[in-house]
This record gives C-alpha cells, sequence and structure tokens, in this order.
C-alpha cells in the first residue's frame, strides 16, 4: 500500500485541487476530502476509492511509492534515478501528453498536461546492479513528469533535445 504522504504529494505535484481530482475520479467530494485530509485511514477506504487515487501515478510510479518506505524524499530519489537510468536507454521516448480531454459536462477526463518519458525493459546486469545496490526493480517502463515549463519548452523538439531538457530538468531538482 502506498503512503497517504506519498499520495498527497503526487496530488500536489499534478497540481490537481481536492475538487478537481474529485470530478476527474467521479468519487464522493467529502470521500475524497477524508482521505486526503488524513481522516479516514488508507487501509479502510473501498478498493474503488483506492483504485482512484492510483490513477494518479503510472505503473512504474506505482511501484517506487510502494518501494518507498522513508515517505517523499526517498520516492523522489528513487523517481530521479529512474528518470536517468531511462535517458540511458537507446529507445527511450520522450512525448507531451496533449491538454486535458473533457467531457460534455466540462469535468477532467484525463490528468492535466505532462512529460510522458517511455522507455523498454533495461538490460540484466543494469537490473541487477541497481537492484542490489538501490532496491530498485525496473520491470515497468513509463513515468509522467508535471512541469508547466518543460512542457512548454518541448514545443517542436526532436527527441534528442527532449533528452536533454528531461535531464536538465532533472539537474535542477
Amino acid at each position: 500500500m502506498i503512503k497517504l504522504e506519498i499520495i498527497q504529494y503526487q496530488l500536489e505535484n499534478t497540481g490537481m485541487s481536492t475538487y478537481a481530482f474529485q470530478k476527474y475520479s467521479r468519487l464522493n467530494y467529502a470521500s475524497v476530502n477524508r482521505v486526503i485530509n488524513g481522516i479516514s485511514p488508507l487501509d479502510g477506504v473501498k478498493i474503488s476509492t483506492y483504485e482512484a487515487f492510483m490513477k494518479l501515478f503510472t505503473e512504474t510510479e506505482q511501484n517506487l511509492a510502494q518501494k518507498s518506505n522513508w515517505g517523499v524524499d526517498q520516492y523522489k530519489a528513487m523517481y530521479l534515478e529512474t528518470l536517468k537510468l531511462a535517458l540511458q536507454s537507446d529507445d527511450v521516448k520522450i512525448y507531451r501528453s496533449g491538454g486535458v480531454t473533457t467531457n460534455q459536462k466540462g469535468e477532467p477526463m484525463s490528468l492535466p498536461a505532462h512529460i510522458e518519458v517511455s522507455w523498454d525493459y533495461l538490460d540484466q546486469k543494469t537490473i541487477a546492479k541497481h537492484t542490489r545496490e538501490k532496491g530498485l526493480s525496473y520491470y515497468l517502463n513509463d513515468i509522467n513528469i508535471f512541469d508547466k515549463e518543460l512542457y512548454q519548452n518541448m514545443d517542436n523538439c526532436g527527441q534528442r533535445d527532449k533528452r536533454e531538457l528531461v535531464k536538465d530538468w532533472i539537474d535542477k531538482q
């Protein structure tokens, strides 16, 4: 199970308010508010509610968050380390997500605009080395970056330029 503080961090990272998340997830506002404010424990919520919070993360990010025993700082470090390793891969692809899609009522149907970093599996030596050293495993292959400035800078860039922009973004973190 992912810690509440990591879910709160991810919600803040995406830039979504509690109200916007409630519209996106289609959950009851009171339920969302109780979980985010720590009134209702995560292990006591319905599975559908927990799964709605998991939609804030890619599968890779969920894996990292579950391994973050010490909280947000460890999650951030593992997240950046995974991004660095992904950028070393020859087949990394970096895309802009596009704008938020909405339904007919104007409710958000997708996460806010972000950068998607995707890559195939890393070679076995890299996996073994980093799993031993850092306690990480790399069997999943995508991460989202929510940064408006980086998103805007990637307009009309090729993959090589996008890779450099992401490397610079990592160095600033």
